[in-house]
């Protein structure tokens, strides 16, 4: 199966389930991803999903009443990934990042952006790439 991630269609499923604060609170995360990273390599296609996909979980069109928006949304953007083909390394690392994204900005904590996957990580491996995000 091929991969058909549209960054216009997560964007416009964003604004239409999370109204103008979903878009711009996924862009303030994008824009806070080279602070946190200080330095270091991070997956931008990762980030990038995880930013958009990561309340996902607690708009009306995907919550479910008694579970976590985080955790749901986690579930929420796995789904979603898969039915586009995108690849299980990659599911994972959205999935992850979508769930701790909640605790790692209430913390501040970097470390969100060095989650390790057996076969892939945001800040490093040969298929990180460093810079500024779109």
């Amino acid at each position: 199966m091929a991969i058909n991630i549209n960054r216009d269609e997560i964007t416009q499923l964003t604004e239409k389930y999370g109204g103008n604060w979903g878009i711009k609170h996924a862009k303030r995360l994008l824009h806070m991803v080279p602070v946190l990273a200080d330095g270091r390599e991070y997956d931008e296609e990762a980030i990038w999903l995880a930013a958009y996909l990561h309340d996902w979980g607690g708009y009306a069109a995907w919550a479910k009443p008694g579970m976590e928006h985080y955790d749901r949304s986690a579930e929420v953007a796995r789904d979603f990934l898969a039915e586009r083909g995108c690849p299980d390394d990659l599911k994972a690392l959205v999935s992850s990042a979508s769930r701790f994204t909640t605790a790692a900005i209430r913390t501040g904590a970097s470390s969100l952006y060095c989650l390790p996957t057996p076969t892939r990580s945001i800040c490093s491996g040969s298929s990180a790439r460093r810079g500024r995000l779109r």
